[in-house]
């Protein structure tokens, strides 16, 4: 599920309130990642998990957008890396989506 960052509507005042609306992505390819625990002694319970998806278009996706994948949220990290064509069969592969989850 993909979480669209955005303005989800305005207050009294007329000011936007930012959120997120839910939509359903199709064709996604998931990479799996890898997962780092904290070394710090302020904070040893930190768990920080990596992975990256894969579409075969860009719908428009922004580094403030979140996923949700296999039952578990994730952040958006970096800007979306799209366009990718192989340039000796033209072949397009589409857009890469790096995601971020940090517990603890």
């Amino acid at each position: 599920m993909w979480h669209r960052h955005g303005v989800t509507g305005k207050d009294s005042y007329s000011r936007p309130i930012l959120g997120f609306t839910d939509e359903p992505l199709e064709n996604v390819v998931v990479a799996p990642g890898s997962s780092s625990e904290s070394r710090s002694t302020s904070n040893p319970s930190r768990l920080s998990t990596q992975m990256s998806i894969l579409l075969t278009s860009d719908p428009g996706i922004s580094d403030q957008d979140e996923f949700t994948i296999r039952g578990r949220r994730y952040a958006v990290e970096g800007d979306p890396e799209g366009g990718w064509v192989n340039p000796f069969t033209g072949t397009s592969f589409g857009t890469e989506i790096n995601l971020k989850k940090v517990t603890g």
